[in-house]
């Protein structure tokens, strides 16, 4: 198994990342996501900006995700990292809310686009958050069924929950607040919470489907949505009309409603509107404003709606009553109200427009209008009108020479007027496009005391403001200080951001389920009687500490390695020991360089000690390269860690490479050289040795794996006696307990518990890894208690092991390492994997 092929790129510039938020960042996301992470410009230029007219800048990578788990993974990673994300879905919007900013990571929603389930009987369907409404309503077609929301374009469904989008349909069957029964969100902390269901009501606490609705991605990322389908109509008819005003036309829709009559659409265009449509869509429609209607029903209703309706407006002036009932037709009609901002945009050569919206009472909705109009000719601009009269919302489409600074600046200030006014109508500053980037001193302006909540459920839910930061609400850090001011403090202690943005160190998935466990390199053989015995002696002085460093045991373990006292240090576990080094030698402003992918404690440890880790690649054949990782030394590096054997993979590093590389590291540099598995290796060898020669080494060893002990937690150390007392001095005390220490003196003792132990793995490993040879896999030879399977769907074998009764630990799109057991649970393993296979 080599590196993932979609590293190429990428290692091809630089295969060892400064810990720089982004760059380090990037390379986690590659190793992590492989091919679904693009660092390329053109690909991270297309995917940096939405339709709006506002300035975007480049993301340092984009992520294409296909599920869930894999948005989880890049948001934890980035959240690590420090680094803000920002998603894209279809990129429709028009307020600038899907704008990258220099550095974040854009998270691509485009190609989750999967139908996930459809209830026809519950008129319901559950979607990833890339999927095209016209996908969807392709897909419910055959059922009978659609999905009614319906903005100006294509839209994804995801885009359509973020920004609260409603459209030419919302008369009738509502928004996206309406339609939105439950959602999966991917939270700031890379969390995965779902909320709603599918039950049509519910009084179950805190409405958190509607928190994320319009919140625009910057409390969480959208990633699958239940929505509520309808049954298509029997009949279907359509209709324009034209009117001698846009007071008219606006009190046809109002009388309209009041009478209770069901409109599925009505929309309102101006003259400048109906005269661009007319140019772009080949339409014939008269009036100084035009409706265009739709009506759904069985026949018999909708003609009585026509039929209503058109009485209606001929008592307000209108003429031209032209009806569309064959699908052609329709449609035809329809696409022209739908190409308004193409047909606007084609009144000047070489333009683009700036969208915006408003909402008002449908009462004020004319008086409204008629002002804008007035605002529009004052300022020289080209802006058609057009909105949906059925709900008060109305939009502008403001035509713009590229380049022209004064038409920019009476756009903004013609915006602003537009605005205000709807706020002093008792109306909102966007119906449906959406704060984003565009909107924000709006939103402050319509909801003054509203901001400061938003704020601190942003706070509460982004603390450190990584989800599309610079969108909807003030600037980062804002959210923080009205968090504070509205409870005159911060609501609970704050751990330093880096150490809130740590991914959870966790287990296997199933282990409730299983009878092998196979996920956790522990041994599968319990400790000898003697080993027992020992620790069940020592619970009698339980009442008296321990000894202040493990004595006993450092004792027996410097006899047998001929070394001095002062050159060993125990604890509880290597980790804590490494933990214990990293704080004393690294720290703030340092690096430490390991391999990765490695031991996934490594970038934990390092990030709790303040330090930055500095990552190199493991080689094709999934080794370290020593090279490489000396080449990336600096004077910030403090710490250097050596994986021997490598933990996932097995590979194993020979003495005389060893011996290369620390000649190459700098003496003032320590060399963690981190053995858990040293004794499955069966080396010539002992690397304590080289002590002797190099001061600056750490042997770090363990009794957890082939000792049996892991449930006790002891670990060990060999150093230069500088290094030990420098540890000791900052060790807390008594670290190891009194059972632990006389259960590792215990099985320090038993050579030939030891080699029985060691023999048995080794042969289970070597069949193990013989036979999934013999399937095709390219497992590398390993050192350790364990088997690498190279495979990228990871979590699916993962998934299959657990069927058959056995845990695995699973590392998404790279492989899954298998503990070796007992014959039966390799029995099981090679089971579960003939079963993956075979789907």
């Amino acid at each position: 198994m080599s590196i993932p092929a979609q590293l190429g790129a990428l290692l091809e510039v630089s295969d060892v990342e400064r810990p720089t938020a982004a760059a380090s960042a990037v390379v986690e996301l590659q190793l992590a996501l492989g091919g679904k992470v693009a660092v390329d410009t053109p690909v991270r230029a297309a995917r940096s900006h939405d339709r709006s007219h506002l300035p975007s800048g480049l993301p340092a990578a984009v992520v294409r995700p296909s599920s869930t788990e894999d948005v989880a993974t890049a948001v934890r990673i980035c959240a690590a990292h420090g680094v803000a994300v920002v998603p894209i879905g279809a990129g429709t919007g028009l307020e600038g809310g899907a704008n990258a900013r220099a550095g974040v990571v854009t998270i691509d929603l485009s190609g989750m686009t999967g139908i996930l389930r459809l209830s026809p009987a519950d008129l319901d369907v559950t979607v990833q958050a890339g999927v095209m409404k016209s996908a969807l309503n392709a897909e419910l077609d055959p059922h009978g069924l659609f999905f009614p929301v319906g903005p100006g374009v294509d839209a994804s469904v995801g885009g359509m929950c973020s920004t609260r989008a409603s459209g030419t349909t919302a008369v009738r069957y509502g928004t996206m607040r309406e339609s939105v029964l439950g959602l999966t969100v991917v939270l700031a902390s890379g969390d995965i919470v779902r909320t709603g269901g599918r039950a049509r009501k519910s009084a179950a606490g805190y409405d958190l489907t509607h928190l994320f609705v319009g919140a625009e991605g910057t409390l969480g990322i959208i990633t699958e949505v239940t929505l509520r389908v309808y049954g298509q109509p029997q009949a279907v008819s359509a209709a324009v009309c034209g009117f001698p005003s846009l007071e008219a036309a606006s009190l046809v829709v109002q009388e309209a409603i009041q009478k209770g009559i069901p409109l599925a659409r009505v929309e309102l265009m101006d003259d400048t509107t109906i005269a661009a449509v007319n140019a772009y869509s080949a339409l014939e429609v008269s009036g100084t404003a035009s409706l265009l209607f739709e009506f759904h029903g069985t026949p018999r209703a909708v003609e009585e709606q026509t039929g209503q309706i058109q009485a209606i407006a001929v008592r307000h002036g209108g003429s031209g009553f032209e009806f569309a009932t064959e699908e052609t037709d329709r449609q035809r009609l329809w696409q022209a109200r739908h190409d308004v901002l193409p047909a606007c945009q084609a009144l000047v050569d070489g333009a683009h427009t700036w969208s915006t919206d408003v909402c008002v009472p449908i009462s004020r909705l004319a008086e409204c209008i008629a002002a804008t109009k007035q605002d529009i000719v004052a300022s020289g601009l080209v802006a058609p009108i057009a909105g949906h009269a059925g709900d008060g919302n109305f939009h502008l489409a403001i035509v713009l020479k590229p380049g022209d600074k004064d038409a920019l600046v009476a756009a903004s200030a013609l915006n602003q007027r537009l605005v205000a006014r709807a706020l002093s109508m008792g109306g909102t500053c966007t119906g449906e496009h959406g704060i984003g980037a565009g909107k924000m001193d709006s939103l402050r302006a319509e909801h003054p005391a509203g901001v400061g909540v938003m704020a601190a459920i942003k706070a509460a839910l982004d603390p450190h403001s990584l989800m599309n930061p610079g969108k909807v609400l003030a600037p980062a850090g804002t959210s923080r200080r009205v968090s504070q001011t509205l409870s005159g403090r911060s609501s609970h202690p704050a751990p330093r951001p880096e150490i809130a943005a740590l991914p959870s160190y966790s287990r296997a998935s199933g282990l409730g389920s299983v009878t092998w466990v196979a996920s956790s390199n522990e041994s599968s053989v319990p400790p000898s009687s003697a080993v027992q015995n020992a620790m069940a002696a020592a619970t009698v002085g339980l009442n008296r500490y321990p000894s202040l460093f493990g004595d006993e045991l450092v004792a027996a373990i410097a006899r047998r390695l001929g070394l001095g006292d002062g050159q060993v240090l125990v604890g509880a576990g290597s980790l804590t020991l490494l933990q214990q080094l990293l704080t004393a030698y690294s720290g703030p402003g340092a690096e430490v360089v390991h391999a990765w992918r490695s031991y996934e404690a490594y970038p934990i440890l390092v990030t709790v000690a303040g330090a930055a880790s500095t990552r190199v690649a493991l080689d094709a054949g999934l080794r370290h390269r020593l090279d490489a990782m000396a080449d990336a030394i600096t004077e910030r590096t403090k710490v250097v860690i050596v994986c021997n054997p490598n933990n996932p993979t097995g590979t194993v590093i020979q003495h005389d490479e060893l011996l290369r590389f620390l000649r190459r590291v700098p003496a003032n540099v320590v060399v963690v050289l981190d053995e858990a598995y040293r004794e499955f290796t069966q080396p010539e060898e002992d690397e304590v040795a080289l002590l002797a020669t190099f001061p600056n080494l750490v042997v770090l060893r363990t009794f957890s794996k082939a000792y049996g002990l892991a449930g006790a937690r002891v670990g060990y150390l060999a150093a230069a006696p500088e290094i030990v007392g420098n540890l000791r001095r900052s060790a807390p005390p008594f670290g190891l307990s009194r059972v632990a220490e006389a259960g590792a003196v215990a099985a320090w003792a038993e050579d030939e518990v030891l080699r029985d132990t060691v023999a048995g793995v080794v042969a289970g490993r070597e069949f193990l890894a013989e036979e999934l040879r013999n399937r095709g896999f390219r497992v590398p030879e390993s050192g350790g208690n364990f088997v690498w399977i190279p495979v990228e769907q990871a979590r699916e074998l993962e998934q299959a092991c657990v069927r058959h009764g056995v845990s695995v630990r699973a590392f998404d799109g790279e492989g899954v390492r298998v503990t070796i057991g007992g014959r039966e649970a390799s029995q099981a393993v090679l089971a579960a994997v003939d079963s993956w296979l075979r789907c």
